[in-house]
């Protein structure tokens, strides 16, 4: 498939991990519980999440970040979206 497409074997491995089609079997997949502020919003892979939010899935990944819960902390409403790694 890289030959076809002209590009390495590397990026065609890493382009269908990120788009979460590679062969790993799902328990490997980091799934992650979504909440907007104290709202609970859903439970997914980076990638589910990401497409029913409409955001990016490495935004998900951010979103269960040390930064982001201390922004969140920060907030003097005390939201803000943050995710937890399961």
């Amino acid at each position: 498939m890289a030959d076809y497409l002209g590009v390495t074997a590397n990026l065609v491995r890493t382009r269908s991990v990120s788009l979460g089609l590679s062969r790993a079997k799902a328990s490997h997949r980091t799934e992650y519980a979504m909440y907007n502020g104290d709202e609970f919003e859903m439970i997914g892979t980076a990638y589910e999440i990401g497409k029913a939010l409409g955001i990016k899935p490495e935004s998900v990944s951010w979103y269960a970040s040390k930064t982001a819960y201390e922004r969140m902390e920060k907030n003097p409403e005390g939201k803000g979206r943050v995710a937890v790694r399961l």
